[in-house]
């Protein structure tokens, strides 16, 4: 007897064999089971189709679910797909945030703000040397322009800048400070192309950039920052300067004015505060400007004590000459 058992889900083929002396099959019913009226050979179940990873889960679940209800089946498989989606999101969204972060640090460091600054007492990194210089007087913040113009006149050359006063002492109008580029250092060409150089030192004097020579240092206080973006030079400032003061103050030295050295080439800002001929590089403008300020400093009331004085003199000299004459009367 073959019997053929009918599942209303899945449509399972159940057979079973049972042979009697008769060689005959017969028909019956058991619940829905169906007999067939022939005998059929045995036929091999097809082969199991392989499982999805999910379906793997749902195997794994503390609660599987029948395979003969594939409602509760498919509402299991959205809710994990539903949970693996926000999953994704949230592990993106961290992905993306740690890249970020990543990023800017590792500008800060490209930029030197977590740069030790090492200052340094000797011979500066600075020989003596031949440059144009413009003189501006003013808050040292606008010095910026007299550095474009001078990069857009000489990119070739270095740049440098001295500036004389204190700005805790010095108010912001009456700063003195010189921006300029160097033509020749120590002898040498800073532009190997002599009439190129020409060229340039002739833009540069067209443009009102005066010519002169600064000495060499023999000892100073100095140190180095690294030169990437125009983003680091207000880094610079505001570390070098605070660890070049702090130390000044420290040892008690007497050293300035303070020099700035832009090396293009070397990505490389020098902060250099001579301690010796310190007076040679200041330039006639600076001096000029120190009788200007002197005549302005000059009150009402002691240019009246001046003019006070003078007639006095003036009293007393006459009051000797008509003593002399008396004299000579009698």
């Amino acid at each position: 007897m073959h019997i053929t058992a009918i599942d209303d889900h899945n449509h399972i083929n159940y057979t079973r064999r049972k042979q009697q002396k008769s060689g005959k099959s017969i028909r019956i019913k058991v619940f829905r089971y169906a007999i067939s009226t022939t005998a059929q050979p045995q036929q091999r179940s097809s082969p199991r189709p392989k499982k999805s990873p999910v379906s793997r889960l749902l195997s794994l679940s503390c609660f599987p679910i029948p395979s003969s209800f594939p409602e509760l089946e498919t509402a299991r498989y959205l809710h994990d797909n539903e949970m693996d989606a926000s999953t994704i999101i949230a592990i993106g969204i961290i992905f993306m945030l740690l890249c970020i972060f990543g990023t800017l640090a590792g500008l800060l460091v490209y930029l030197g703000i977590f740069r030790e600054i090492l200052v340094n007492v000797g011979k500066p990194p600075l020989r003596k040397f031949r440059g144009f210089y413009k003189f501006a007087r003013g808050d040292y913040k606008d010095s910026g322009s007299i550095f474009e113009s001078i990069n857009k006149l000489a990119p070739e050359l270095r740049t440098f800048g001295v500036y004389y006063d204190d700005p805790s002492k010095t108010l912001p109008n009456h700063r003195r400070y010189i921006v300029g580029a160097i033509a020749e250092e120590d002898g040498v060409p800073c532009v190997e192309d002599q009439g190129r150089l020409k060229e340039l030192e002739e833009a540069l004097k067209s443009s009102g950039f005066k010519e002169t020579d600064f000495p060499e240092v023999s000892a100073a206080v100095f140190a180095d920052f690294p030169w990437r973006t125009g983003f680091s030079v207000y880094i610079a400032i505001n570390r070098v300067y605070s660890a070049l003061k702090a130390f000044i103050k420290e040892k008690s030295l007497e050293a300035g004015p303070f020099i700035e050295l832009y090396d293009k080439p070397n990505e490389l800002i020098s902060f250099i505060a001579p301690l010796d001929k310190q007076d040679e590089f200041f330039v006639l403008e600076c001096l000029e400007t120190n009788d200007d300020e002197d005549f302005e400093n000059l009150s009402p009331e002691s240019g009246n004590d001046e003019e006070d004085d003078r007639n006095d003199g003036g009293e007393h000299s006459a009051r000797e000459e008509s003593a002399q004459e008396e004299e000579e009367e009698e």
